[in-house]
């Protein structure tokens, strides 16, 4: 399969996975909101949009990797927290991946 045949499909799926990834970081915050309103308001209780400094998006990404979920003691969390764990991990790799194909497949100019 020649590297420009797979942007085309590439770019939607990295496109529908950052949907999926606002769907789910909605969903912990609403969980996390309702459920442990503590934890909630020290990671700054953050929103999907208007109170996510860059600071909010490494306090998720610290909570998801460092599995903070399971001293909350709530296995739908736990769950929710798990499958997005996977999922960023996934993502990047996909990520990394389209990238390197994509420089690969870049024209190659030799200075004369």
């Amino acid at each position: 399969m020649k590297p420009e045949s797979i942007i085309p499909i590439a770019f939607p799926l990295v496109f529908l996975s950052v949907i999926v990834w606002f769907f789910m970081v909605s969903a912990l915050y609403r969980r996390l909101r309702q459920h442990h309103p503590e934890k909630f308001h020290a990671m700054g209780e953050p929103t999907l949009f208007f109170n996510n400094p860059p600071r909010a998006s490494l306090i998720l990404l610290r909570f998801l990797f460092k599995r903070e979920d399971t001293a909350l003691n709530d296995p739908s969390l736990s769950s929710l927290s798990k499958t997005m764990l996977v999922f960023i991990l996934c993502f990047l790799f996909v990520f990394v991946s389209l990238i390197a194909v994509m420089l690969s497949a870049a024209p190659v100019h030799h200075a004369h």
